[in-house]
Formats: C-alpha cells, structure tokens, sequence
C-alpha cells in the first residue's frame, strides 16, 4: 500500500503525542560521589538525592562499585529497584539492619552479601514487598529476642535462587522467618544458623503463609529450646511444601531436629533426603512423616546413612558464586529424582542439573571425580534401542573391544550398532565389529538384547581455542554440521562430546562463507535461518524435543548421549555450519 507524506507525518505525530513509560534510570554506587543511601533515595523518588547520584526514574538500577559499611540506617525501599553488587558486600557493621523492603517496594538483589546487619527483628534484610535474591548470601546477622536473623518477611513475598543463608542468629527462624507471607527458594542452602529459641533455619507461620522448596538443602542449624525444628518449624496452619531437597544434620533442644509441625501443613513426597542416622525418626521429626519417594536415613528409617556419607558437612567454595554443601560419593541424594521434578536445569553453582541423567535432592548436583578421561558409564538397559555417543576419542578405536566386554554375548547376534551418514541422509548398513567409532561428539544407534554399562576407554577430548570459528575466549569442541542444498534441511546425529552435561542454552552455532567470517549465534537466534533450536533426545519409546529457551523445555547434553538436530538453508551464502560444545 503507498502512504503519502501527510500520513506518514501524521502517524509520526500520533507517536510523539502518546505518552511515553518511564525509563528506568542506572545509579552507581562509587561510596563518594554517590553514596548507596543517596541512590536509594534518588531510586525512591525519582530524583537525584546527592550531588553525584543521577536522577532515578522508574524501575531503577544501582550497582555497587565497592563493598558498603553502613554508619547509619538506609533509607527504607518502597520502589522497584535492583541492586547489582559485582560481588560487594553491605554491611550493617554489627549496629543496625541492612535492608528495609517496605509495602510498596520491590527489591531485586543480585551478587551481594548482606553481613552484619542487626535489629529485633530481620536483622539482615526485613521486608513487608517483595524481595528477590540471586546469586547471594545472607550471612552472620541477628535479630536479638525476635524473629528472622537473615530475612524476615511480613506480609510480602520473597524469592530465593541459588542463595546461600548461613551463620544468622535469632530467637526464632535464625535464618528465613515468614508469616503471612509467600516464599520460592529455588538451588538455596540454609546452613549454620543458630535460634535461641526454636527454627533454626526456617520458620513460617499463619494460614497465608506458603513456601516451596525446590533442590534446597537446609543443613548444620540448631535450636536449642525444646520446642525444636533445627531445620524448619511449621505451625499455625502455615503450608510447606518440600521437592527433591536435603534436610539433614540440623539440631534441636528436643524434638524435631530436622522438621517440626505445630499445627502446620507440610507436604514433601517428592524425592527429599531427611534426616541422618545418629537420632531416631521420632527424634528428627514431631508431626511429620517422610513421604513414600523420600529418603528417610534416621536411624530406624529406611535408609539409615551416617552425616558425613550423605554430604560434606563443611560449608565451602565448591565453584559458582555462593558456599555450598557438596555431596559424598555414594550419598542418598544422587539420582533420587529421575524425573527431575523439581524442574530446574542448573543447580546453586550454575553447573548442569542433571549431572547424570537423574537429578540429585539438594542445591548441588554430585560432580563426580572421573576415574577416565571418558568419565562414567552408560546403563544400556536389555531389548534396548540407544542413541549414545563417546565422551572422548576411542582408545582402541574399534566397537567389538570397546562395547563387546560391557555387553557380552556376540556382535551381529545379540547386539549391533548403526552409523548415520549425515550427507546421504540415511543409514548405510549395521558396523562390522572391527569398524571404529566415530570421533567424540559424533552418535550412534546400539541395541543389545543383554544388559550392559557402556564404559568407553579412550584419551579425552580434545578443545581448542573457538575464536577462529567466532567465539574468542572460549575453548570448546567443534562439531562439523551439513550445510543443506538451497530450499531443503538436513539431520544431523550429533552428541556430547565431554564426560560431563553441558546445558544446551551454552552450546553455539557457528555460520561461515568460505570460512572467512564467522557468525555466532544461539540455539534460538539460529531456529529460523541455520538450525532449529531443538534438539531430539530418545527416550527409549519416543521423541522428546528440548531447547534452549522455552520454560520447561530447556535441555541438557548428558554423557554419552547422542541427539538429533536438524540444519536449514535459509542462507544460500553460508556454506559452513559448527557446533560449538563448551568445555569446562
């Protein structure tokens, strides 16, 4: 349709005349010129509150340059602001409470520690709105004869992911205390918070209250009244609701040492670990009962399992950003959730969740120490189809020494394999036993009428740096893609060339003409001009897609996993196609 000049100018004016959102302002905290209770006041009133804060405007950012020792009150929060704390802390300095979220305020908290606040009540951070913590630590506040040492919250919300609430102190619900309050904690450890009183870790109260846990391990806190609840303390018909998490080691004055109902509701039964052997269910728990998939290793549970051989009782550095209690070889809590159900794709230190095609219960998966540059085996269930690839370059390179011992019986007999020849587009006939395997990241399909565990022998694989294919600073393997005819697609059979899972939100594709100059994209960037963003894992009856971005879909490369993806010509210009798999 042609639009003359006076429409265009028309529809230009309608634009100029409609009234426009406020645009969010970015505030930076250097400690001098703009100190973080002036920035929180410019955020609050959208204006500039300091001689060096900029104005705020809408739903504002401040990002702390350095760490921040209070020597007086911050201004309450009853804005939307984000804190982006580079890693800094904020300390209340031993003297006063660190954050106030008040009803109207929404505070997003990312990559800080709140430290050594103190108040009566939400000594770290108290909040009456909604609070969101990621990547952070609540850590060494107290709330003296009150409630919520770490965090209190009244009447709001708060989130929790991949947090760690550590070393607080109160009368009740040392570390998290809600009432009246909704609450998610996603990948979080409560560890080491000591109540006076009762609630240890967790507290929640009144009939409005509900809080989920999901992949959470709650561990090392104590109460030492005997009303109990070392970890989490429930009552007055406050609702908890506990998925594929840890609650072991913590102690009370009396009962209840891992988990204590007042008249609260609790609901688990779902692939959670309580208790450790060393006290009696009747010691760990008082109106509570483990669920049919939990784990219960009290003494007389089912599962009777030492402290120490469930995970390490010593919070530590176990990579990502925050303390954690990694878990032991041979801990209850590896692969107890088979169907993930928790749904999350990452644990509290970004690394891969699942590990190993099951899910651990706890905030972090197990990471295996690996015996061979090949990493662990790969059940092969008997009557069996599978696609699996090797996690590194096969050492012999031939399929009858490398499967022939895991799987017995005779090649061509009781088990065979199959190549896919991605340039023909079809399956050229079953390997011979002396045939190599392909390279690592390259798939293969396996049957075998006997039961077996893939355990591929071989010397790891090999990465390079992939700025020569676009992604400088990255060292990762390069998998050769087809690069499909004008107007068509193609399938390529492809795996996880690494002992490990890699998350495919990591993964890239590379484009290239004449490999001069390469094109980095993401899973979803690529769907619509170089490859579908989905990849296709067999379950062992179907199909199952995954990709890198849609909620409750987004898929993880597992060891020895081959899948399918398909590559398009959107394109006629690019005549080279990689995948690049990131190494740890």
């Amino acid at each position: 349709m042609k639009r003359t000049r006076s429409s265009l100018l028309a529809a230009f004016l309608l634009a100029a005349a409609l009234p426009q959102g406020a645009q969010a302002a970015s505030i930076t905290v250097d400690g001098s010129v703009c100190t973080l209770a002036e920035a929180i006041t410019s955020a609050n009133n959208d204006n500039a509150a300091g001689n060096g804060c900029v104005d705020g405007s809408g739903a504002d950012t401040i990002t702390l340059q350095a760490d921040v020792t209070l020597d007086a009150d911050l201004p309450q929060i009853n804005s939307a602001i984000t804190i982006e704390g580079g890693g800094h802390f904020i300390s209340g300095n031993n003297a006063r409470r660190v954050l106030y979220i008040a009803n109207t305020g929404n505070l997003t908290l990312n990559a800080t520690t709140v430290k050594n606040g103190t108040a009566s009540a939400g000594g770290g951070i108290f909040n009456s709105g909604a609070l969101t913590l990621t990547n952070s630590t609540v850590s060494s506040n107290s709330a003296a004869g009150n409630m919520g040492g770490g965090i209190y919250t009244n009447n709001g919300t708060v989130t929790l992911n991949s947090s760690t609430v550590n070393n607080n102190t109160a009368s009740i619900g040392a570390g998290i205390a809600v009432s009246s309050s909704t609450g998610t904690l996603n990948n979080v450890t409560i560890s080491g918070n000591m109540a006076t009183s009762t609630a240890g870790g967790i507290f929640a109260s009144d009939a409005a209250s509900a809080i989920m846990l999901n992949n959470t391990t709650v561990s090392q806190n104590t109460a030492n009244t005997n009303w109990g609840g070392g970890g989490i303390f429930v009552t007055n018909n406050a609702a908890v609701t506990i998925s594929s998490s840890l609650v072991s080691g913590n102690a009370a004055g009396g009962i209840g040492n891992e988990v204590y109902s007042s008249d609260g509701i609790i609901n688990a039964a779902s692939y959670n670990v309580f208790g450790p052997s060393g006290e009696t269910s009747a010691q760990a728990f008082f109106s509570f009962t483990p669920g049919a998939s939990d784990v219960n290793a009290t003494n007389d549970g089912g599962t009777p399992t030492a402290p120490n051989a469930i995970l390490n009782t010593t919070l530590a550095d176990n990579g990502g950003p925050t303390q954690t209690h990694a878990l032991v070889a041979g801990s209850p809590a590896i692969d107890l959730d088979a169907a993930c159900s928790a749904g999350l794709t990452t644990d509290q230190r970004g690394y891969s969740r699942p590990i190993n095609f099951k899910c651990d219960a706890g905030a972090v998966e197990y990471s295996p120490s690996f015996s061979t540059a090949c990493g662990n085996g790969r059940d092969l269930p008997a009557n069996t189809w599978l696609m699996t690839a090797p996690s590194c370059q096969p050492d012999p390179a031939d399929i009858g020494s490398q499967y022939g011992d895991d799987l017995g019986g005779t090649y061509g007999s009781t088990w065979i394999s199959y190549k896919w020849d991605a340039a023909a587009q079809q399956y050229p006939p079953p390997m011979v036993a002396a045939e190599p395997l392909d390279i690592a990241g390259i798939g293969n399909w396996l049957y075998s009428t006997n039961a077996g565990t893939l355990d591929i022998s071989g010397t790891a694989t090999p990465t390079t740096d992939c700025a020569s294919c676009g992604w400088p600073g990255q060292r990762c393997f390069a998998i050769d893609l087809v690069v499909p005819p004008a107007g068509a697609s193609r399938w390529n059979f492809v795996g996880n060339p690494f002992p490990y899972a890699v998350n495919w939100a990591d993964v890239r594709v590379s484009s290239s003409v004449n490999g001069s100059s390469w094109t980095l994209r993401t899973p979803s960037e690529a769907d619509a001009s170089v490859m579908r963003k989905t990849f296709h894992r067999w379950t062992g009856s179907a199909y199952e897609p995954k990709d890198d971005a849609t909620p409750g879909s987004i898929g993880t490369l597992l060891p020895q996993e081959a899948v399918w993806i398909k590559t398009l010509a959107a394109d006629p210009s690019i005549t080279k196609i990689k995948l690049l798999i990131p190494a740890r």
